[in-house]
């Protein structure tokens, strides 16, 4: 008996990452892009000056062991560090040269002059040439004229204007312009104490005077801020320490422009409490404010004659470090102690103090150096190169407003993101309150600094081992410990032998699981330094899994959802360290992370220490519930984590992330290494190099962008994991791109063990163009949707509300929007719909025809984003599937002028029941008694001609009041007729966008449980990547970002004023008040979108809350009669 009921609404919507690419030829493949947008300029290459001591004392033997004099060790260091051209590439910085006696006699090394051989030039082949020259000349004589050689090194960074001016765009070759942005460093080396001097290089007491700094900052010698720089009495003066200070606080070149950005790379924050002194940022020396032209200083004391000193303050030696607890770094901030005194014309036993005073005056380092130290000579030169290059690295994500993805629960928010200076990232957490205020979560605690814990501050502090698993290769989807052992129980052989090439196979997979003790990009310690063992989070998305969000009413899942009711809370996402992560939402944790096997050839390249950015698990997960019996009964019932690489490789992989423990700790977490075989439940991901047999299912696997599909209703449900009408659970994905076949395939991978062969689950393809064959299409002529094409993420509809999927929407790259039939309960039934023909017999051998093509003046208008879908409640009958155009993927997409569009358009597709089960109603005579499966109608494809454009309109509205950083539009109201058949009929609506560049990256979702669509639309940061220029500000275009609300049905506003132009609370379409705005600018960034009693709060990047007004009680949903 058939039947018909309501129809209710269990629709989709997701965040969708920047998933496409342009068209290209057939075995072309796209260039995705490398880096997040944003370097798209190099900074200036700094000056360094360094001073060197080759004094007789330098002629005296290391030491402690060591029978070679220090000047020969001297000589090594410099031959080695700056002849290293990973650590200083040429142009990487541009440097001088002096000794104090200069007793080998290399040319100019003796002074500083302008011109000379040894003056500041940039470090290329040449000058690199001469300086290991002067290098390799050093001979120690005579004494230790250190002050002569500050003031050298102040008359010189003084110098005026000129082709050879040290502060010239190029020295010698090009004058201007003149970068005020250029930092400066002195690297300043000494044996000892100094011993000599004269009246003429002096400096004066310059740290216990008062100074008016170039910025208007006062340094006021009766403040506990400055306690640090000058000591408890003011009784020493024309100290070394007061030369620091003089080139640090003194604007060495007024002419030019104060523009030196403050570090962003220190981590130091706004208030540090030392003892009783709460010291501001600005005065603490682990920072530097300076935005004038100034030299920051580094001293190396080498032996210990230049370390050790018997009055205060007391060195930290235990760790050599500059600010450690084992000194009296804390004493000489509260002012309880003095600066070492000296007296001047003699060799002090206090003077080596002068070298740590030196550092903290110039907001640069000391390193001692020596037997028993921490580090060797040669060491610290590279640690002073490393943290200038460090310093000089450009500002990747200060162009890319999406440089941090979030998700909300009702109670916190989690935020990642990542820091370009060495590619590390992080997820923080804060509590929201019912505006969108945000607090740190006090549950993940604080650094020892004081400052609030992120993902990557507990990682670093972690000393219990992790639990790191990946797929060894050698047997399909055996879960194992990513770890290396002697045999091949875990990695493979092949595995590892792709870490081992250079024999480091085994250190370079205990770096990539954390172990930081060969990091240091030398012989002794070959791998990169990182900041952190997290890698950054460019693109992959939060995903939130709690207790089970789903409303099942199938057999065993109630129990199930109880069960698991109080499992800890976890948030998973990709890193580019080649790891998924999972954490605790509860304290930040790491309780799981996952290499997929894909990304193993490319692993060699995190520990390189001339590492550039590579995408690795940049894709974003998710995760849904579903019953893995083969037969039902009894059920199983699991939560499973599906994840992809985007960039970073093809294919996906699936995780049983079912118990991770619960909150009080009561039930253990399955996630141990014991347990991997279970935990790993699938890897299908593929290297892009990787060699494929042909033929296979996996030449339609391409590489996966898309971030989940979600309920309209519950962002933490992920419609993507469903069951289908064969009875079986599968996840349902669009195949991405750069596949070998190229041509658009919707995935449906079951994740249940019914056929499943040597451990590999089966996987059913619906190739959308058609040819089902595995082999692409030999004559593609006749079908160009086979060429540079492939499937975004689907949209999954049930429309008989059983609970499982009926239909799937999903678009492009062509701009074809497919619809996919999946009603028979037989698997081989399913394939694409056909339009225009009472056949209810999906497509799935001829050249299939989309619902709908997406173009602008005949050029194609790729879909990567999923569509959004709703029943048409305007008497038309059938779906509006709305969904947007464009795409940010290759770095010639960002910077793309294309125009792209919003459409919605009707499947006109009507239904009826069939022994409990959707079909096609094609039946298009009158429903009557005798004829009760009538009412029908035969689906039609759409084409743009019986599309109503709607348009912005009016100009642009600067916003008032709270609203002033935004600008407001009105948009066109055009009526769109379904039903009055005495006119022509329309089936849908579009909207080209006008700003350039815009486009839909994002999906669209429901406005307040209206028919009022989100339209999330960008343009994309984008600069010149390939720029060789030098610059002060990256050249090229932020993103901007916009909101606009329009009628699924017809593309108008809303119903009611929901926008406030005029920012005075209030919302009122009068042209006195709001005007109408139904669109509006967005600041970039990440948003969060908190709905209360009377206001929905959008925050963005600028903190600023924008407060839309809540529709009106929303009337009963659209029917199951709507559609049939």
């Amino acid at each position: 008996m058939k039947e018909l009921f309501d129809f209710k609404k269990t629709l989709l919507s997701a965040l969708v990452a920047s998933i496409c690419a342009p068209q290209m030829a057939y075995a072309d493949p796209l260039d995705f892009s490398k880096l997040p947008p944003g370097l798209v300029s190099i900074p200036p290459a700094p000056d360094v000056v360094l001073t060197v001591d080759d004094s007789g004392s330098m002629d005296e033997s290391v030491g402690g062991g060591d029978t070679h004099s220090k000047i020969y060790r001297l000589r090594e260091a410099l031959s080695t560090v700056f002849n290293d051209k990973i650590l200083l590439p040429d142009g990487k910085i541009r440097l001088a040269w002096e000794a104090m006696w200069n007793n080998g006699n290399s040319p100019g090394a003796g002074s500083l002059t302008p011109g000379a051989i040894n003056s500041m030039k940039v470090l290329d082949a040449t000058h690199r040439i001469n300086f290991l020259s002067f290098a390799s000349s050093l001979k120690a004589n005579n004494g230790t004229p250190s002050h002569k050689m500050m003031k050298q090194t102040y008359d010189y960074m003084k110098t005026g204007k000129s082709i050879n001016s040290p502060w010239a765009y190029t020295p010698g070759v090009k004058e201007t312009p003149y970068l005020g942005c250029r930092r400066a460093y002195h690297i300043f080396l000494t044996d000892g104490g100094w011993n000599g001097y004269t009246a003429s290089v002096l400096p004066g007491n310059v740290d216990n005077q008062n100074i008016t700094l170039p910025d208007g900052a006062v340094y006021d010698t009766s403040s506990s801020q400055t306690n640090v720089y000058r000591g408890k009495s003011n009784n020493l003066s024309n100290l070394l320490a007061d030369w620091a200070m003089k080139m640090w606080s003194e604007d060495l070149q007024p002419s030019i422009s104060n523009d030196i950005k403050e570090s962003t790379t220190d981590g130091v924050p706004s208030t540090e409490t030392v003892g009783s002194v709460s010291l501001q940022r600005y005065w603490n020396p682990k920072h530097d404010p300076a935005s004038w032209q100034h030299l920051v200083q580094y001293t190396i004391g080498f032996g210990a004659d230049a370390y050790t000193w018997p009055s205060e303050p007391k060195w930290s030696s235990v760790d050599d470090d500059n600010y450690g607890a084992g000194g009296d770094y804390s004493k000489l901030v509260n002012g309880t102690s003095n600066w070492a005194p000296t007296t001047f014309g003699n060799l002090n036993s206090n003077n080596p103090a002068e070298l740590w005073h030196i550092a903290i005056n110039s907001r640069g380092k000391f390193y001692p150096t020596g037997p028993g130290r921490k580090y060797d000579l040669t060491t610290a030169f590279q640690k002073i190169v490393e943290d200038i290059n460090l310093q000089n690295t450009a500002d990747v994500a200060s162009m890319a407003g999406s440089s941090s993805t979030n998700i909300r629960t009702d109670l916190n928010v989690y935020t990642a993101g990542y820091d370009p200076k060495r590619w590390s990232g992080y997820v923080k957490s804060n509590t929201i309150d019912t505006t969108g205020s945000v607090a740190p979560n006090t549950d993940w605690g604080t650094t020892g600094g004081g400052a609030p814990n992120t993902t990557a501050t507990l990682l670093d502090a972690r000393s219990s081992p992790r639990v790191i698993l990946t797929t060894n290769d050698e047997v399909p989807n055996k879960g194992v410990s990513f770890e290396w052992d002697t045999g091949t129980t875990k990695l493979s052989a092949a595995q590892k032998t792709l870490l081992d090439a250079d024999g480091l196979g085994q250190d370079r997979v205990n770096f990539l699981r954390g172990d930081r003790t060969k990091e240091g990009g030398t012989t002794g310690l070959p791998f990169r330094v990182r900041d952190s063992r997290q890698g950054d989070i460019v693109n992959s998305k939060i995903w939130y899994v709690g207790a089970p969000p789903s409303n099942y009413s199938f057999a065993g899942y109630k129990s199930f959802s109880s069960a698991q009711r109080n499992r800890l809370p976890m948030i998973y996402v990709g890193g580019n360290d080649g790891m998924l992560h999972g954490f605790s939402a509860k304290n930040g944790q790491e309780q799981l992370a996952y290499v997929p096997k894909a990304v193993i050839p490319d692993l060699p390249k995190l520990s390189d220490p001339s590492y550039t950015h590579h995408y690795f698990v940049d894709g974003s997960p998710f995760t849904g519930d579903l019953d893995v019996a083969a037969s039902g009964n009894p059920p199983d019932w699991r939560t499973f984590l599906v994840g992809s690489l985007g960039a970073g490789g093809k294919g996906y992989f699936v995780l049983d992330v079912t118990q991770p423990g619960s909150k009080d700790g009561s039930v253990a977490s399955t996630f141990t290494t014991t347990n991997a075989s279970n935990l790993v439940v699938q890897d299908r991901t593929l290297n892009p190099s990787q060699t494929l047999v042909s033929p296979s299912d996996d030449e339609d696997i391409g590489h996966i962008f898309a971030a989940p599909v979600v309920d309209d209703t519950n962002p933490f449900k992920a419609s993507q994991i469903a069951k289908l009408n064969d009875g079986r659970w599968a996840v349902v994905m669009g195949n991405g791109y750069n596949s070998k076949n190229e041509r658009p395939v919707l995935l449906i991978q079951y994740l249940d063990d019914v056929n499943k062969v040597n451990g590999v689950r089966e996987l059913k393809r619906i190739v959308a163009t058609g040819t089902q064959t595995l082999s692409s299409p030999v004559n593609t002529t006749t079908d160009t949707n086979v060429l540079a094409n492939g499937l975004s993420a689907p949209r999954l509809v049930d429309i008989d509300s059983d609970g499982r999927v009926d239909v799937a929407y999903a678009g492009d790259l062509k701009g074809n929007l497919w619809k996919f039939d999946l009603t028979s309960t037989s698997a081989s039934n399913w394939g694409v719909a056909v339009w225009g023909t009472a056949s209810t017999t999906p497509c799935t051998t001829a050249v299939c025809t989309p619902l709908f093509t997406a173009s602008y003046l005949g050029k194609r208008q790729p879909i990567t984003a999923p569509p959004t879908v709703k029943a048409n409640d305007r008497g038309a009958g059938g779906m509006m599937v709305a969904f947007g155009t464009g795409v940010n993927l290759t770095d010639n997409d960002r910077s793309s002028a294309d125009v792209q569009t919003v459409y919605s358009v009707l499947d006109n597709t009507k239904y009826r029941l069939d022994s409990g089960h959707v079909v096609v109603n094609t039946n298009t005579s009158p429903k009557t008694a005798a004829n009760p499966d009538g009412g029908g109608a035969i689906p039609s494809a759409v084409t743009a001609s019986a599309l109503v454009q709607q348009d912005m309109t009016g100009g642009p509205i600067a916003g008032a009041g709270k609203s002033a950083a935004r600008t407001f539009w009105q948009m066109t109201q055009h009526d769109v007729n379904y039903a009055d058949t005495t006119k022509p009929l329309n089936k849908g609506w579009y909207f080209n966008f006008q700003v350039t560049g815009e486009r839909v990256l994002a999906p669209m979702s429901f406005f307040d449980a209206s028919n009022n669509l989100m339209v999330f639309s960008t343009t994309p940061a984008y600069g010149g990547n390939g720029t060789s220029d030098e610059s002060c500000e990256p050249a090229g275009t932020p993103e901007k970002d916009y909101l606009t609300l329009m009628n699924i049905m017809d593309g108008k506003k809303p119903s009611v004023q929901v926008m406030d132009t005029n920012g005075d609370g209030l919302y009122n379409s009068d042209a006195s008040k709001d005007q109408g705005a139904s669109r509006m600018t967005l600041p970039p960034g990440a948003i969060n979108i908190v709905t209360g009693k009377d206001k929905i709060t959008i925050t963005g990047g600028d903190g600023k809350p924008d407060e839309l007004a809540r529709m009106p009680e929303q009337p009963m949903r659209p029917s199951w009669r709507q559609l049939q």
